[in-house]
């Protein structure tokens, strides 16, 4: 979740969201950088912190190149929809969903065994998106929709006799 204020707090409830039923197995291991409220909140909720070292190279190339592609797709999803900067944290959620319906999933070190080969049971793997790996290979069934799109929402307020639907961007 995008933040305007990172705090222990604050990245702890998203963590625990993001992790969701699966919080509660003690074996999740987390790569961050060195930001101190990260580790905190990976501590407090008794998982394994593995952190880069602060102001070092080398760093976690593989995260940092992840970041940058999602910084490219909300630079292009806020030009493209001409939203006020102040939108960005919006727009990087959204980016986030869309990258997990269109990027192939990642092959991790636990998936392979010590020569480097995948796993059998992990072979179905290797054709699927990040969203099919979570939802036990079923694809996305929904409309992608680009982020800033004019669209109409229900709106139970208003006179009874006027339109239900209030114009919007979504």
């Amino acid at each position: 979740f995008p933040q305007m204020h990172r705090t222990t707090e604050s990245t702890y409830k998203n963590l625990k969201f993001f992790a969701g039923p699966r919080a509660l197995d003690p074996n999740i291991i987390v790569k961050s950088d060195a930001a101190h409220e990260i580790i905190s909140a990976v501590d407090e909720l008794g998982w394994h912190s593995t952190p880069s070292l602060a102001n070092t190279w080398p760093h976690n190339t593989v995260h940092e190149r992840h970041n940058g592609k999602l910084e490219g797709v909300v630079r292009s999803g806020m030009f493209q929809s001409g939203v006020p900067q102040a939108a960005w944290d919006s727009c990087s959620a959204h980016s986030s969903v869309v990258l997990t319906l269109t990027e192939a999933a990642p092959i991790l070190p636990c998936e392979r065994d010590a020569a480097g080969n995948m796993l059998n049971e992990n072979d179905p793997k290797i054709n699927q998106t990040c969203w099919e790996c979570l939802h036990g290979g079923a694809a996305f069934s929904g409309p992608i929709e680009p982020f800033g799109r004019f669209c109409y929402y229900r709106s139970r307020e208003g006179h009874p006799l006027t339109s239900r639907a209030t114009p919007g961007f979504f």
